[in-house]
């Protein structure tokens, strides 16, 4: 079957298992037996349940992860998709569904299009990545493979509308408090009610000055979750106010200076504490981690070995070989981000895609990928 086909049906067949986070297994169960079927040197699922495929070339050479999260966001509002959103259709040269774009899209072009290039023609060991958990925990299935496998290089499938991702913001969650007094609501002393002093750390926050940098631009940050205890509340005045804000990262921030850049915001509300958020994540595998909520931001720049390695094989293979830093947060924020190695985000499809309602996946990217992925496979494991 013509390679382009046969990425276009195994993504289908992808977008059909709908493998929200914790709930990969069907997922993961089929791009293994692709793998095996399309002959992979080694198959296996390690302890988070993250599949990986293993292709040795027939030449000396690097190490390198292809990696993409077989995860995807929950679905809401289903009966008013255009496609049912687990359908995986085929409808003017798009494929519909969730995970079509994010992320399962790279996925399939990768499986198909690694396994094709001749052994013959690679240097090292490509391992092909089906990672899990992606959606709640950046870097929670790849991870433990990176540190297991050490690689020289790695390349994370996500959709940049066919870039080259250099670099990307981080990301983490940072945990507001503010402490009040229990009262009765119908108290004239509000003095001591924890939604007012809340209301003046958000305003103190709004105002909070954020680092940059020249790769990644400004940092950002968007208050996005508040509660009060207790709650619900039946005529009490809280004794504490919780916010959550998502943080996104420049290059240089770590927990240390995020944390202590709130300092002077606290000092203007009495009582006020931070500190990062914890994320959980259970696979189906029975897996667990508990951790704090901190990806760093990362860049590999243009000029670095294997940065023009990817560069100039695509440039020679006609395809396009334009340069973007996303704004997002993928799993790369372990191994290039904390690690350092080398990375590279690349994938098809647009982020405006992402997590949206009638995700779909231009067919034509896809193919592009393809061939973009099979021409990185045969480059870089050559870079000395």
């Amino acid at each position: 079957m013509d390679l382009e086909l046969a990425a276009v049906k195994f993504l289908r067949k992808l977008v059909k298992e709908s493998s929200v986070s914790g709930q990969e297994a069907g997922a993961v169960k089929l791009a293994a037996a692709e793998m095996r079927r399309l002959g992979f040197d080694d198959v296996w699922q390690d302890e988070t349940g993250t599949l990986i495929g293993v292709l040795k070339g027939q030449l000396p050479g690097r190490r390198v992860i292809f990696d993409a999260h077989l995860d995807v966001v929950p679905v809401t509002t289903a009966a008013a998709w255009q496609c049912p959103p687990f359908s995986g259709d085929l409808q003017d040269g798009r494929v519909w569904g969730r995970g079509a774009c994010d992320n399962k899209g790279s996925l399939a072009a990768m499986i198909i299009g690694l396994a094709a290039v001749p052994r013959s023609e690679l240097s090292g060991t490509v391992y092909v990545v089906g990672s899990v958990g992606e959606e709640i925990f950046e870097g929670v299935g790849l991870a433990p493979l990176v540190d297991q496998l050490k690689p020289d290089f790695v390349v994370v499938g996500e959709p940049t509308d066919c870039r080259l991702g250099f670099g990307q913001r981080g990301r983490t969650r940072i945990l507001f408090r503010v402490s009040g007094v229990a009262a009765h609501s119908s108290s004239e002393d509000q003095s001591v009610n924890a939604v007012y002093a809340i209301a003046r750390l958000i305003r103190a926050i709004e105002g909070h000055p954020l680092p940059q940098d020249t790769w990644l631009g400004h940092g950002i940050q968007a208050p996005i979750e508040l509660i009060s205890n207790p709650y619900p509340s039946a005529s009490t005045m809280p004794v504490e106010c919780r916010l959550i804000v998502d943080r996104r990262l420049v290059l240089g921030e770590t927990e240390e200076s995020v944390l202590s850049g709130y300092q002077p915001v606290l000092s203007l509300v009495t009582g006020a504490s931070v500190e990062l958020d914890r994320t959980d994540y259970t696979s189906f595998t029975g897996y667990h981690i508990s951790s704090p909520d901190f990806h760093p931001a990362w860049v590999t720049e243009p000029g670095t070995p294997f940065m023009r390695a990817c560069i100039q094989a695509l440039q020679q293979a006609g395809l396009p070989a334009e340069l973007y830093t996303v704004p997002y947060c993928t799993n790369a924020a372990y191994s290039a981000g904390a690690l350092g190695i080398p990375a590279l985000i690349y994938g098809p499809g647009s982020i405006a895609q992402a997590h949206s309602m009638d995700e779909f996946l231009e067919v034509s990217q896809l193919y592009q990928s393809l061939k973009a992925y099979q021409t990185i496979a045969r480059s870089v494991g050559k870079v000395a």
